[in-house]
């Protein structure tokens, strides 16, 4: 018998691994155990609910950190060079984002999932937890918001963008944009 997920599950699903990620020292974890351990420690120390760690599957967060990329973001937190859940808020000409003929600004706000600071400019990363079939599904439905990022970031940090990173929890795959 399969059970029906209740209403919202995948905006849960999507916050209780952001949160995960946000809270994991990905400098520290050097395998599933260590992945486990730690969101138990984050749990009892009532940082992550337990709620939240049932949502989680710590097989897809080992597969992330054992990535190309969660490789390159270990070594970055390890450095110093990696910073997690950045707001932002964003003024926009309208024209820009085809809200009318006008200059008048339009308020975006966000928060930038991480980030991290390379020699030749800075790596955007934005994860995703919804369930495709594709990464192309992705790159449609999320290249103008990380379009947005981009530019926040580099009006946060005066650096420039050099990469944008879409990875995708469900399919374990990084996406360049």
């Amino acid at each position: 018998k399969v059970k029906a997920k209740p209403s919202g599950y995948g905006a849960t699903r999507g916050t209780a691994y952001h949160r995960a990620l946000e809270l994991l020292p990905f400098d520290q974890v050097e395998g599933l155990e260590d992945v486990k351990s730690c969101l138990n420690g984050l749990v009892e120390n009532k940082q992550f609910s337990r709620e939240s760690m049932e949502l989680v599957q710590c097989g897809e967060i080992w597969a992330f950190l054992s990535s190309g990329l969660g490789q390159r973001m270990r070594k970055a937190q390890k450095e110093g060079r990696l910073y997690k859940e950045q707001q932002f808020i964003l003024g926009i000409p309208a024209r820009e984002i085809g809200a009318g003929d006008s200059d008048e600004l339009v308020v975006v706000q966000g928060i930038l999932d991480a980030y991290m600071e390379e020699g030749d400019g800075l790596v955007l990363v934005d994860y995703k937890t919804d369930r495709v079939q594709k990464a192309s599904t992705l790159v449609e439905h999320y290249q103008k918001q990380i379009d947005y990022y981009a530019v926040a970031l580099n009006r946060i940090t005066g650096k420039a963008v050099k990469e944008k990173v879409i990875y995708s929890l469900a399919l374990q795959q990084e996406i360049a944009l």
